[in-house]
């Protein structure tokens, strides 16, 4: 799903939180790449993101007898990475 460039901010990140839990949940096949960057989300949209994909259980999935992990891209937002790891 390519999001990149939309001027998007957090208020955004609950309904796509919900549409990771959703495609993991109901579809039965979640997400594979969400691109988000060059937006306006903070640490705390982020966060709920991430959050949303660990809560999902759906990370790592397999395909094609392998493991493949959630490609969250959210390079050049206003996330203080520093904040992230303290």
């Amino acid at each position: 799903l390519y999001l990149f460039r939309n001027q998007l901010e957090d208020d955004c990140c609950p309904h796509l939180a919900e549409l990771l839990r959703f495609s993991a949940e109901t579809l039965h096949w979640p997400i594979r790449e969400l691109h988000l960057s060059h937006n306006r989300l903070t640490l705390p949209g982020a966060m709920m993101l991430l959050q949303a994909a660990k809560a999902s259980r759906a990370y790592p999935f397999v395909l094609r007898g392998r493991p493949r992990a959630l490609w969250l891209r959210m390079e050049f937002n206003y996330i203080d990475s520093r904040r992230l790891l303290a």
